[in-house]
């Protein structure tokens, strides 16, 4: 069974509190872009992507100093626990767990 991803989602990202995400998908990738942000990365930024097989992937995560100074990308992992619950760590880093979210 392949689970979609793609739509809206909300995690915590710390001491920044809850943000909400749009994942699409091009071709075999997820792209998650910030819906609202945070002084680090803000609102329309890509914030993950990640390659996923069956429940889990690689891809990397975006960092930035405050501002959205000195963005980089560093590795990462997202893994599904079920269709509405996933996590992405970024390596050596910190984890958001993302539930989804549906904008009525």
């Amino acid at each position: 069974m392949k689970i979609d991803l793609t739509g809206f989602w909300i995690g915590k990202y710390g001491p920044h509190g809850e943000e909400e995400i749009e994942i699409t998908r091009k071709d075999h990738q997820l792209i998650a872009t910030k819906v609202t942000g945070d002084p680090h990365v803000p609102a329309g930024k890509i914030t993950f992507h990640a390659e996923i097989l069956w429940r889990q992937g690689r891809g990397m995560g975006q960092i930035a100093e405050r501002g959205y100074c000195n963005p980089q990308w560093v590795p990462g992992h997202l893994e599904v626990i079920h269709h509405d619950l996933f996590v992405f760590t970024w390596s050596g880093l910190s984890s958001v767990t993302f539930r989804r979210h549906s904008r009525r």
